[in-house]
C-alpha cells in the first residue's frame, strides 16, 4: 500500500536546546545508508515527504539526499537559524516548502522556549525563505508558555505570506514523569480554548490543532 506521507527525523543534531524536545541526541545514519532508504522512501511513492530532526540543515549530506528524493513533494522543518543564503537557494531550485519551528510570537517567549534562540535570527529566516518563495507556514509546540500567543502566531504567518500553521499540544517524555509537562501542558480547559479560537476564527491561512489523542 503507497503511504500517504513519510514524515523523517534525518538528524537528532541541533544547534538549540528547547525546552521541550523529544529528540535524543545520538549517532546519524550513515550517508551511504540515508541514501538507500531515501531510495525506499522514493520507490514508495508517497504523496509528501517531512524532513525534519533535530535540524536538518545540520545535515552535510542534505543536498544529495534532496537529489535522491527529487520528483517528490518535500517539506523540511527549521528552527531557520541557519537558513540563508545558498541554502535557502538551493531549496527554493528544488522547490522544497519550508516550515519554520515558532515556539513564541515575540522576543521573550521564543527565547526563553527556545534555548540558545534568537527571535531576529528566526525572522531573518522567515524572510530568506519568503525571498525564495518556499516560506510554507510554521508548527508550534502549544503549551502555558506561548498558549496565549496563539492568535499573535496565526497573524504573524499570514502577514509574511505562509498557508498553514499547525499546533503541536506539549507532549510529557520520560513516559510520562516529567516536570516540565506538569508546569507547562494544557489543561483540558485550555485544549478547549485552542479549538474554539481555532475553528471558530475566520483566517487568512490554514490552521490544524494537531492533538489526535483528544
Amino acid at each position: 500500500m503507497r503511504p500517504r506521507f513519510v514524515d523523517w527525523a534525518i538528524t537528532s543534531k541541533c544547534n538549540l536546546r528547547c525546552s521541550h524536545c523529544l529528540a535524543e541526541r545520538g549517532e546519524e545514519l550513515p550517508r551511504e545508508q540515508l541514501l538507500a532508504l531515501a531510495g525506499e522512501v522514493k520507490e514508495l511513492g508517497p504523496d509528501w515527504v517531512i524532513l525534519e530532526g533535530g535540524e536538518p540543515l545540520l545535515r552535510e549530506d542534505l543536498s544529495l539526499l534532496l537529489r535522491e528524493l527529487e520528483g517528490l513533494d518535500l517539506y523540511l522543518i527549521t528552527n531557520g537559524s541557519m537558513l540563508r543564503g545558498e541554502v535557502a537557494r538551493e531549496l527554493g531550485r528544488r522547490g522544497v516548502k519550508v516550515l519554520f519551528s515558532m515556539d513564541g510570537a515575540s522576543k521573550e517567549v521564543y527565547e526563553g522556549t527556545k534555548g540558545g534562540a534568537s527571535f531576529r535570527s528566526f525572522c531573518k529566516g522567515v524572510e530568506e525563505a519568503r525571498r525564495e518563495g518556499i516560506f510554507h507556514g510554521v508548527t508550534v509546540v502549544l503549551s502555558k508558555r506561548n498558549f496565549h500567543q496563539m492568535e499573535e502566531t496565526i497573524k504573524f504567518v499570514e502577514e509574511h505570506g505562509g498557508k498553514f500553521v499547525t499546533f503541536i499540544p506539549l507532549q510529557p517524555r520520560n513516559g510520562g514523569n516529567d516536570p516540565y509537562y506538569r508546569t507547562h501542558g494544557l489543561s483540558p480547559q485550555d485544549h478547549l480554548l485552542a479549538m474554539r479560537l481555532i475553528y471558530g476564527g475566520e483566517w487568512g491561512v490554514e490552521v490544524y490543532y494537531d492533538a489526535p489523542f483528544l
